[in-house]
């Protein structure tokens, strides 16, 4: 099928009786027509599909029986359709179209672009009313055997400020392709709002009803829960994550509410309540019992409240303000709207779906997904203590920039002999190595990497040296022969072709990603990855045997989930090991806190068990969600940052000795802004430890003393953008970062 564009190229100005006046909308299934009806002379609105062959017979016969289905359909909150047809075309194409009112009051996802400009949620009033109306046309449309598969707020119309109507449906299923024609819609809908089920084909009544608890959710969070900047990667977050607890973005919502809302983003349909005007009723009920959030006012209320993440990634300054409602009282700060609140591009992005992510790390040297523990070490002579060390003003670092990703940098990764590897993000699909000394001695511009791999896919690459950097393992570059399954590329480490014993045949089953990937000091592969078909199984962290490349040497679940929440990167990865320790320990970054975890191989059956849980000592459960996790080169020390939630603006570190929190290191008070990711020097006996902000600086602190930053290194002016990766070379001489700019740019600095 070809874009219904192609009817505006063949120069058409009628369809059937109806007369075209203009296009007033566009979308990924169809285009919208303001147009006249000259026997009844009316304006109406046609909706026109995607064009087809006119001799392919499955798409007339299913246009048809849901264009009928839906005509159907006669309920007070429904759009109803007054006519359907098909017009052929010149190029042997045919044009199908829906004939429904002309409504021109806008869309619920108008109203919501409106609030969200003013940076104010939406007002309870109107909010439970748009719920109740949707919720009572969704019911009926179930009553009488349709579900319609793409509730969103883009096909929520309103007739008046308090007159919802209900659009679209069956335009989903007329879509679905032919050979899904006796199924449920494998596909279609509309990413942020698809269930989990119906992303895997399973459409049903339920999930029309998560879909509207998506909306709720939107209209008192200000944010929809999952949003990972691609379509794909976005509907994995639905079938995989728990959605990020609202009471993170408007903390005015009562506990009970947001129980209530997170019963309806339920994973498994059948624990959602049992009907839309259920679900709302449940909310309206939870609102009517908090005081503070009344739904007798109609009024809007600001966002963030103090000490709240923004839930938008920027917001517009504005020197005049919109009434997004009649009546709505416009809120302003100080005599005027408040500035605008910026998020680094990738805040709406998650590794854990596009390809790794999960906040894990065994212990060892530097920053890694997995770094093993060495033999805790004496105490330093001097314990990290608080001082009031000034901060370094940034200098004229010796750097160099590369470039050539078509996309940001998802992660980078140094090989123990100092080459650095990088993978672009979201598509890009290239994998670079860049021999960095001899690009610092030549400074040719602009700089080439001395190997390059292309590979076909939508999502994050992930990328793991071998202990002698003789193996780049590269995970997520290329799918499974399933949909529930992905494959594991082990290339030698000149990328020049695939190592020894490995060929593309290295498949890992029930899973859609690698979220984990890393080595074991004795050349063994870990994964982490997440179960596809049980989506409450826990994570299923599996070593693969180095004597027998490809082969399982051990498959066990952690005790905890990886910290798997939304709008996170997590692709700092260096990958510097200890020598070998049994157990193994790993910390493991978890809504909790850290989680730190030992593997015991010896015995004939491996098992790993939980040690201890280090948290922030903060009241609310959601503050010590952790997403990244840093050993000291010693394994003495072990530091985390919290999630973006949070914006955190300091370093915790917990000393693995006495189990206790110390002095964290914190950026200065008269800095605005906020870490992203933090990394532990690899370099023998370095007590050094950095983290990359939104600002785009790396801010370096000494953890045997000072609680403020020693040294600050910042990117070449035409960089403004946030940090994405950020990895430190095996001896500690290098220190990479990868921005989130339109050129995908790595600076690399000399220490």
């Amino acid at each position: 099928m070809h874009e219904s564009g192609a009817m505006q190229n063949s120069s058409i100005a009628t369809l059937g009786r109806y007369r075209i006046l203009q296009r007033i909308g566009r979308g990924g299934m169809g285009d919208v027509w303001l147009c006249e009806d000259p026997t009844l002379r009316r304006q109406i609105a046609i909706k026109t599909l995607p064009s087809h062959s006119e001799t392919d017979r499955e798409f007339a016969l299913r246009f048809e029986r849901e264009a009928q289905a839906a005509a159907a359909l006669n309920h007070p909150h429904i759009l109803p359709v007054h006519d359907y047809g098909q017009q052929p075309l010149q190029n042997g194409q045919s044009i199908t179209y829906i004939v429904m009112p002309y409504i021109a009051g806008g869309s619920l996802a108008d109203r919501i672009a409106n609030c969200v400009a003013q940076r104010m949620f939406m007002p309870v009033d109107f909010a439970l009313l748009y719920l109740m109306h949707a919720a009572k046309a969704i019911d009926h449309a179930h009553e009488q055997g349709v579900i319609h598969r793409d509730i969103k707020p883009g096909n929520m119309l309103l007739r008046t400020d308090k007159w919802l109507l209900l659009a679209d449906f069956g335009i989903a299923r007329i879509l679905a392709s032919a050979d899904n024609l006796t199924q449920t819609g494998v596909g279609f809908g509309t990413p942020h709002y698809m269930a989990p089920e119906q992303a895997q084909g399973r459409a049903e009544f339920a999930s029309d009803n998560y879909s509207l608890a998506v909306i709720a959710y939107q209209l008192f969070a200000g944010r929809v829960p999952f949003d990972a900047g691609n379509a794909y990667a976005t509907t994995i977050q639905h079938m995989t994550l728990p959605p990020p607890p609202i009471r993170q973005f408007n903390r005015s919502l009562s506990p009970t509410f947001e129980a209530a809302l997170l019963k309806g983003l339920e994973k498994q349909p059948a624990q959602r309540p049992s009907s839309a005007r259920d679900f709302v009723a449940t909310l309206q009920q939870a609102l009517t019992s908090n005081a503070h959030y009344a739904p007798t006012e109609v009024k809007a209320t600001p966002f963030p409240f103090p000490g709240m993440p923004s839930p938008q990634n920027s917001f517009p300054q504005a020197t005049t303000v919109q009434q997004p409602f009649p009546g709505q009282t416009t809120v302003i700060e100080n005599g005027q709207a408040k500035q605008p609140v910026t998020t680094p591009p990738n805040a709406t992005r998650r590794r854990l779906v596009i390809g790794g992510g999960a906040a894990v790390v065994l212990a060892g040297g530097g920053l890694s997904i997995w770094t093993l523990l060495p033999k805790i070490s004496a105490p330093p002579s001097v314990t990290p203590q608080p001082t009031s060390a000034p901060i370094v003003p940034p200098a004229a670092n010796q750097s160099l920039v590369l470039r050539g990703h078509n996309k940001p940098v998802a992660i980078l990764a140094w090989s123990p002999q100092g080459v650095l590897a990088s993978a672009g993000s979201q598509g890009d699909g290239q994998v670079f190595l860049w021999d960095v000394q001899t690009l610092f001695q030549q400074k040719e511009s602009p700089a080439k990497p001395k190997a390059t791999q292309q590979f076909h896919t939508g999502q994050d690459i992930l990328l793991a040296w071998s202990p002698q950097g003789d193996m780049l393992a590269i995970a997520n570059a290329d799918s499974g022969p399933d949909f529930n399954s992905t494959r594991l590329d082990v290339y030698t480490g000149d990328l020049g072709s695939l190592a020894s014993g490995y060929n593309d045949k290295f498949i890992i089953k029930d899973a859609l990603v690698v979220d984990v990937l890393s080595w074991s000091p004795s050349e063994n592969l870990a994964t982490i990855v997440h179960s596809s078909s049980n989506l409450d199984a826990p994570d299923a962290l599996t070593l693969w045997d180095a004597k027998h490349p490809q082969q399982v040497l051990a498959s066990l679940h952690t005790p905890r989930r990886a910290y798997t929440d939304v709008g996170l990167t997590l692709t700092n990865n260096p990958m510097a090991f200890a020598p070998h320790t049994q157990p193994l320990t790993l910390a493991l970054g978890t809504h909790d806190g850290i989680s730190v975890e030992q593997i015991d191989l010896s015995k004939l059956q491996p098992q790993i068990k939980e040690s201890f849980l280090f948290t922030y000592g903060d009241n609310e459960k959601y503050t010590s969600s952790t997403k990244l996790v840093a050993w000291s080169s010693d394994g003495r020390y072990l530091a985390g940052i919290k999630d973006n939630y949070n914006k955190p603006t300091s370093i915790a570190i917990w000393d693995m000795q006495t189990h206790t929190i110390l002095s964290a290191r914190a950026l200065p008070d008269d800095v605005s802004t906020y870490l992203l990711t933090t990394i532990w020097s690899p370099a023998a006996a370095s007590s050094k430890i950095a983290a990359g902000a939104n600002n785009g600086r790396v801010y370096i602190w000494d953890s045997n003393g000072n609680a403020l930053p020693i040294d600050v290194k910042s990117p070449p002016a035409d960089i403004q953008a946030s940090i994405r990766a950020l990895s430190w070379s095996a001896d500690g001489q290098w220190l990479a970062a990868a921005y989130n700019d339109q050129n995908a740019s790595i600076v690399i600095w000399k220490m």
